[in-house]
């Protein structure tokens, strides 16, 4: 009986996939399952049982006639290796399932940040946005999260296109003068430590910069991540002309969301340059893929 267990791996690889995959072995597996596999002294034969389980039949190679069923699945040995590899299947989907899981949410944060691209590139030039399903796709986005990418957050300028909870200074004195339409980025330098904002005041005839030292302040590779910037320097440029601003102080940025489309920075603190209050929230783009 013992020489029965040269055709085990068989058996238990067939058995796994059946379970892992969770469907009983299709006609074209049933051809194969019917296929006789010869031991010296014995002829095994697997078929197809109810659900999903694995039948072995042996027989002698003489003319003896079979042995039943039976008396081969009560074998202890066969027990044993059916039990372990029944509870290997079930580790195995237990691991696999979760990871499947994981995969949808990931989709879906994909799908999300194409419509909420759409929405926003749609918003810029109605200069509108459709808020409601804007603060929606934030909000579900945001709660599945992303991978950081370093490298992408260090890809060059990022353009605020979009902020809720509160209006920042930077986007106040976008305003300043009305009929012109001007820009807000953001610069971040992670090898080097450094991040530069700037707002336009006029186009880019007028504008603020601020600058300043950034880090981490965790190794997590997972959104939420948290940055603090010290800000040392402000400038003033008017028409070529650099006017140094008493602009210092510390920021906190969460980033809570990042892909190639967008990414998303939430305030916990106000800053102490006061450039950006408690609890807002900036969508940004890359400022190249903007028209």
């Amino acid at each position: 009986i013992m020489q029965i267990f040269r055709v085990l791996p068989l058996l238990v690889s067939l058995q796994l996939v059946a379970n892992v995959f969770g469907f009983s072995p299709p006609p074209v597996w049933r051809a194969l399952l019917a296929s006789e596999s010869s031991v010296p002294g014995f002829r095994c034969q697997v078929s197809a049982g109810r659900q999903r389980a694995l039948c072995l039949r042996v027989t002698r190679s003489s003319s003896r006639a079979a042995l039943p069923s039976c008396m081969v699945d009560r074998v202890a040995p066969l027990d044993t290796f059916k039990s372990f590899w029944q509870t290997a299947a079930s580790g195995i989907t237990s691991v696999l399932a979760p990871s499947g899981v994981q995969a949808a949410k990931m989709q879906r944060a994909r799908d999300l940040s194409a419509q909420l691209k759409t929405l926003l590139l749609l918003g810029l030039r109605a200069k509108e946005f459709e808020r409601t399903a804007i603060d929606a796709i934030i909000s579900e986005i945001t709660a599945i999260g992303s991978r950081v990418d370093p490298a992408l957050l260090s890809s060059g300028p990022w353009q605020a296109v979009y902020t809720k909870n509160s209006q920042p200074l930077w986007e106040k004195q976008a305003r300043y003068i009305p009929l012109v339409t001007n820009r807000a980025w953001q610069d971040y330098d992670l090898a080097g430590g450094r991040v530069v904002n700037v707002g336009q005041i006029l186009g880019d005839k007028i504008w603020v910069s601020v600058e300043g030292a950034v880090s981490e302040q965790s190794v997590s590779d997972m959104t939420p991540k948290y940055y603090t910037a010290n800000i040392e320097k402000g400038v003033l440029n008017i028409f070529g002309a650099r006017l140094p601003l008493p602009i210092q102080g510390k920021g906190v940025a969460k980033l809570m969301y990042q892909d190639s489309n967008l990414r998303i920075f939430e305030s916990p603190k106000e800053s102490e340059s006061e450039w950006e209050e408690e609890g807002l929230i900036v969508v940004q783009m890359p400022l190249d893929s903007i028209p």
